[in-house]
């Protein structure tokens, strides 16, 4: 048994004697998508109809998939050790099921279709309809790792009043792009298999350009103070985004976004990505507001 996670099953096990309860594979229909979309779920020990709870949204990364983050991403026992420990507040935390989107809208007949907004908004929707979540903006914080870092800034800086918190893990914003870059018949191959028709077929630099966290950052709306942003990535990384991380911050950083950054030992890999889910966890828990203390007992509203 991996080490992490036998940590993590002693001081879950310690930590609370009542279980909390994993979905892994619910949908409802999107309006946005026209059909399904599916999402898992974690919902604390101990929910209370009368007393909503913030949502945290987990992204996952290109290839992967939602059940990702609970197979081997370990956040159910990460989560309730945290919560046991008052490390993190009771939170409902939902994992969407987003092929590789890349978490933006594109169309059907050669993308994923308008998976952006069906994660941005009618899943929110969703979710706060049919459990007892939180709504505003201190009712929601987003995190994701690779393409789903991509995913959770760019989300959060599109709409910075719906959002109190940010987090990327090695996060995939592709910054070196340059809206003129030549594409060989090889090169758009590549990209094809990356994006799958998220930024067109074929592949339009200036279209991911325009859609990428970096851009919205510097035309960030007026709405809301820009949510408070974190970021982490293994110093071994596979794919050397421990050398984009410090650009991407310096770019956050000009544009007068919190930023809070961390190098760890790792690569491009689930196990640097668990190892520093409580990080992401607790900064994100600490920038929600109202969240109940946890505690036994409460009796569990009906839920789909």
């Amino acid at each position: 048994m991996n080490r992490l996670v036998a940590v993590l099953m002693f001081f879950s096990l310690i930590g609370s004697a009542a279980a909390s309860e994993v979905k892994r594979d619910e949908s409802f229909m999107s309006p946005a998508l026209g059909h399904p979309l599916h999402y898992a779920i974690y919902l604390p020990d101990g929910l209370d109809a009368a007393a909503p709870v913030p949502v945290i949204y987990l992204l996952h990364g290109a290839d992967g998939h939602a059940v990702d983050w609970l197979d081997q991403g370990h956040v159910q026992l990460t989560a309730d050790r945290l919560i046991a420990q008052h490390k993190l507040p009771r939170v409902i935390i939902v994992i969407p099921e987003a092929e590789n989107s890349w978490y933006v809208d594109s169309p059907p007949e050669s993308g994923m279709g308008a998976m952006g907004t069906a994660i941005s908004d009618d899943l929110p929707n969703w979710i706060e309809q049919h459990y007892p979540a939180q709504t505003g903006r201190h009712g929601r914080a987003i995190a994701g790792n690779s393409m789903g870092g991509f995913g959770a800034l760019r989300f959060a800086l599109a709409e910075p009043q719906r959002w109190a918190a940010a987090a990327a893990l090695s996060g995939a914003f592709w910054n070196w792009l340059t809206p003129d870059m030549k594409m060989d018949a090889a090169r758009q191959d590549k990209m094809r298999q990356i994006f799958e028709g998220a930024f067109g077929d074929p592949f339009d630099p200036k279209r991911m350009i325009a859609e990428s966290p970096l851009a919205l950052a510097a035309h960030l709306p007026k709405s809301a103070p820009p949510p408070p942003i974190l970021l982490i990535c293994g110093r071994q990384d596979d794919f050397h985004l421990d050398r984009e991380q410090p650009l991407v911050e310096a770019v956050l950083r000009a544009d007068h976004i919190p930023v809070e950054a961390a190098m760890t030992d790792g690569g491009h890999d689930w196990d640097t990505w668990s190892a520093e889910l409580p990080q992401v966890l607790e900064f994100l828990g600490h920038h929600l507001g109202g969240a109940t203390v946890a505690t036994a007992g409460h009796a569990k509203p009906r839920m789909p």
